[in-house]
């Protein structure tokens, strides 16, 4: 699947928030935080859904503090995959296609 931008901005906010939260609370050094913040940087870009996930995967499994951000992004991508398949069912049952519109969500 083909990300759209709004979900890349999410998962780097929600890095960002993290590290931001983690150098407040004095769980990560500077150090760490600038190591973390460079591995981040050499993700990007995120080809589609696949290659985000395992990419933040890898990430989590260099930098544990951060293995929440495969979660969050795996959620992100399975709220997509909803809202397309919403989206064409709603534009099915416009046209009078109801049948197709069931059969979307049996697939």
């Amino acid at each position: 699947m083909q990300l759209p931008d709004t979900l890349i901005k999410d998962v780097e906010v929600e890095y960002l928030r993290h590290l931001t939260k983690m150098l407040k609370e004095g769980k990560i050094d500077r150090n760490r935080a600038k190591n973390s913040a460079q591995a981040f940087l050499k993700l990007l870009p995120f080809e589609n859904d696949n290659d985000l996930l395992l990419k933040l995967a890898t990430f989590g499994n260099e930098f544990p503090l951060f293995t929440n951000l495969h979660v969050y992004g795996l959620g992100l991508i399975e709220e997509q995959k909803t809202k397309e398949v919403l989206e064409k069912m709603r534009h099915l049952m416009k046209n009078d296609s109801i049948d197709q519109a069931i059969n979307l969500v049996q697939k």
